[in-house]
Protein backbone atom coordinates (compact mmCIF):
# COMPACT_ATOMS: atom_id res chain seq x y z
CA UNK A 1 0.00 0.00 0.00
CA UNK A 2 1.33 3.39 -0.97
CA UNK A 3 0.59 6.21 1.40
CA UNK A 4 0.53 9.54 -0.50
CA UNK A 5 1.58 11.44 2.64
CA UNK A 6 4.92 9.57 2.81
CA UNK A 7 7.24 10.33 -0.11
CA UNK A 8 8.69 7.27 -1.81
CA UNK A 9 12.26 7.60 -3.10
CA UNK A 10 12.81 4.50 -5.16
CA UNK A 11 14.87 6.35 -7.78
CA UNK A 12 17.37 7.91 -5.41
CA UNK A 13 20.79 8.49 -6.97
CA UNK A 14 23.63 6.64 -5.27
CA UNK A 15 25.68 8.97 -3.10
CA UNK A 16 29.44 9.10 -3.39
CA UNK A 17 31.13 7.56 -0.39
CA UNK A 18 33.20 9.98 1.66
CA UNK A 19 36.30 8.63 3.29
CA UNK A 20 37.52 10.43 6.43
CA UNK A 21 41.30 10.81 6.73
CA UNK A 22 43.67 11.80 9.51
CA UNK A 23 46.39 14.44 9.11
CA UNK A 24 49.06 11.96 8.03
CA UNK A 25 46.94 10.25 5.36
CA UNK A 26 45.57 13.61 4.12
CA UNK A 27 49.11 14.98 3.80
CA UNK A 28 50.27 11.86 1.97
CA UNK A 29 47.43 12.03 -0.55
CA UNK A 30 47.97 15.76 -1.09
CA UNK A 31 51.73 15.17 -1.55
CA UNK A 32 52.62 17.68 1.16
CA UNK A 33 54.31 17.28 4.55
CA UNK A 34 52.35 17.01 7.77
CA UNK A 35 54.01 20.25 8.90
CA UNK A 36 52.50 22.04 5.88
CA UNK A 37 49.07 20.69 6.81
CA UNK A 38 49.51 21.82 10.42
CA UNK A 39 50.67 25.27 9.25
CA UNK A 40 47.61 25.57 6.98
CA UNK A 41 45.40 24.67 9.96
CA UNK A 42 47.13 27.24 12.19
CA UNK A 43 46.98 30.05 9.58
CA UNK A 44 43.35 29.38 8.66
CA UNK A 45 43.98 28.20 5.11
CA UNK A 46 41.94 25.10 5.90
CA UNK A 47 38.61 26.06 7.44
CA UNK A 48 36.63 24.00 9.99
CA UNK A 49 33.40 22.63 8.59
CA UNK A 50 34.54 23.32 5.03
CA UNK A 51 37.85 21.45 4.83
CA UNK A 52 37.98 19.42 8.02
CA UNK A 53 36.07 18.30 11.10
CA UNK A 54 37.63 18.52 14.54
CA UNK A 55 36.43 15.86 16.97
CA UNK A 56 38.15 16.41 20.29
CA UNK A 57 41.81 16.74 19.36
CA UNK A 58 41.55 14.66 16.17
CA UNK A 59 41.33 16.30 12.75
CA UNK A 60 39.31 14.45 10.10
CA UNK A 61 39.43 15.44 6.45
CA UNK A 62 36.70 14.23 4.09
CA UNK A 63 38.12 12.70 0.92
CA UNK A 64 35.85 12.63 -2.12
CA UNK A 65 35.85 14.02 -5.65
CA UNK A 66 33.70 17.02 -4.63
CA UNK A 67 35.98 17.78 -1.68
CA UNK A 68 39.12 17.70 -3.85
CA UNK A 69 37.57 20.08 -6.40
CA UNK A 70 36.48 22.50 -3.66
CA UNK A 71 39.86 22.32 -1.92
CA UNK A 72 41.80 22.99 -5.13
CA UNK A 73 39.51 25.95 -5.92
CA UNK A 74 39.98 27.35 -2.40
CA UNK A 75 43.77 26.88 -2.43
CA UNK A 76 44.38 28.30 -5.90
CA UNK A 77 45.47 31.95 -5.89
CA UNK A 78 42.97 34.41 -7.21
CA UNK A 79 43.74 35.89 -10.58
CA UNK A 80 44.39 39.54 -9.98
CA UNK A 81 43.70 42.12 -12.63
CA UNK A 82 46.89 43.88 -13.64
CA UNK A 83 47.35 47.38 -12.35
CA UNK A 84 47.66 50.12 -14.95
CA UNK A 85 51.28 51.00 -15.61
CA UNK A 86 52.58 54.44 -14.97
CA UNK A 87 54.63 56.29 -17.50
CA UNK A 88 58.23 56.13 -16.49
CA UNK A 89 59.65 59.34 -15.18
CA UNK A 90 63.10 59.74 -16.57
CA UNK A 91 65.35 62.03 -14.63
CA UNK A 92 67.87 63.81 -16.72
CA UNK A 93 71.18 65.04 -15.42
CA UNK A 94 70.03 68.64 -15.74
CA UNK A 95 67.31 68.02 -13.14
CA UNK A 96 69.65 66.38 -10.67
CA UNK A 97 71.46 68.76 -8.41
CA UNK A 98 74.45 67.41 -6.64
CA UNK A 99 75.74 68.91 -3.44
CA UNK A 100 79.38 69.81 -3.59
Amino acid sequence: MNNPAIPHHSCAAPQESIEMLGIEEFSTRMHISTNTTRNWLKRGVLLPGRHYILTGRIYRFPWSQDFIIRLMRDLSPEVLTPRPRLESRKLTRSRLKLKA
